[in-house]
């Protein structure tokens, strides 16, 4: 079979076009490298939605930092959704400028985090921090809250790389999250998991540069960029297509801070209950520094809950889950007024600041605490 002979120019040209995208390529992960390798994510709370590599890059950083360290751990109320565009509102940083001394703290908490991202984080932080402080949403312990847990594994887990990338580490140091799993039918194969973007840097820090350039991660502008079109042939408007692409927050649902509840849901055993308690299992058992809280409600929205026997059972059921740490109820301790608030579960500014007053307040009458950061 006659074969053509093409002239070498072509040859040249096309391994020159190999070389090219080779070098910019190298090029391009300097560059990011050094731009990002120190400042990447050194903002004061993870982006939403979060990731592992996110997670990852965080933490990183809180290794590199001689100081003494206070992580806090929690979800949305804690991170500062909904309404909280600026993450100086929120109670972790409020609480840092109420301490003196050589000491940083550190908001690893996201939206919809659940008990077994809170663990698993533990885990991934427990030898790099001096205190913890543990935001518990009583929300994720209803048993609706799970329901579809076995088809849908963010049911119970968020960002569920935590577990795949951590799957042998997760289960030698906590039995008892296997044994939930197993128990409620959820667990998974085994995953292998090679993590190759610890080698690229444009992979590594592929968050920090999708916040950079579009505002947000891309599947995110991509979808609202296919949304924005469906939107278009539906009412033929052009300017819906551009319509919050670049948005720099995502939106949250606002709740009714008037949800007199006639009757309380009783809570009852589930996977997330079952993870709380191995939580509280795995602080006392390798003796880690923490303070539990448990995050509270407005007072306006659980007005009639609060009368019922049912809603002092829910109490006591949580509190067992947590029996053994250093765990206080906000809602009865140290109660916030309903004007803090938002909606039924989430703290407006002046929310956010009084919860980082009382934590703070609490910290400091504990000895062991105060002698910490002094």
């Amino acid at each position: 079979m006659h074969q053509k002979n093409y002239p070498k120019i072509f040859e040249f040209v096309r391994w020159s076009a190999v070389a090219s995208f080779a070098v910019c390529f190298v090029i391009i992960n300097v560059v990011v490298f050094y731009l990002l390798k120190d400042v990447s994510l050194n903002h004061k709370r993870l982006h939403s939605p979060t990731s592992y590599g996110e997670i990852k890059n965080k933490i990183e950083l809180v290794e590199k930092d001689p100081n003494k360290k206070i992580i806090f751990l929690g979800a949305s109320a804690m991170w500062g959704a909904p309404g909280i565009t600026d993450a100086e509102e929120t109670v972790p940083f409020q609480f840092a400028k109420k301490i003196e001394g050589d000491v940083s703290v550190y908001n690893f908490s996201f939206p919809a985090a659940h008990p077994l991202d809170i663990l698993i984080m533990s885990m991934l932080l427990k030898n790099k921090a001096d205190l913890f402080f543990i935001d518990i949403n009583s929300d994720y312990l209803k048993a609706d809250s799970v329901i579809g847990a076995k088809e849908d594994r963010r049911k119970y887990l968020r960002v569920y790389k935590l577990l795949s990338a951590n799957y042998r580490a997760v289960f030698s140091e906590s039995s008892e999250v296997q044994q939930c799993l197993k128990q409620y039918g959820l667990v998974q194969p085994y995953e292998a998991y090679f993590d190759i973007s610890s080698y690229i840097p444009l992979l590594k820090y592929k968050d920090e540069v999708n916040y950079l350039v579009l505002g947000k991660p891309f599947q995110q502008f991509f979808a609202n960029i296919l949304n924005g079109m469906l939107e278009f042939f539906k009412t033929g408007e052009k300017q819906v297509v551009w319509k919050d692409i670049f948005k720099q927050h995502e939106d949250f649902p606002v709740r009714s801070t008037r949800v007199n509840t006639e009757k309380v849901v009783a809570l009852s055993p589930s996977i997330n209950s079952c993870v709380s308690q191995a939580i509280s299992s795995y602080f006392v058992k390798n003796n880690i520094p923490a303070i539990f809280y448990l995050s509270p409600h407005s007072p306006e929205a659980t007005r009639l809950e609060r009368s019922q026997t049912q809603y002092k059972e829910n109490k006591r059921f949580i509190t067992n889950l947590y029996a053994g740490t250093l765990f206080i109820d906000l809602d009865t301790v140290q109660p916030i007024t309903s004007s803090d608030f938002i909606d039924e579960t989430h703290f407006n500014k002046t929310g956010h600041a009084a919860l980082a007053e009382k934590l703070f307040e609490f910290m400091n009458g504990r000895t062991v605490f105060s002698n910490i950061f002094k």
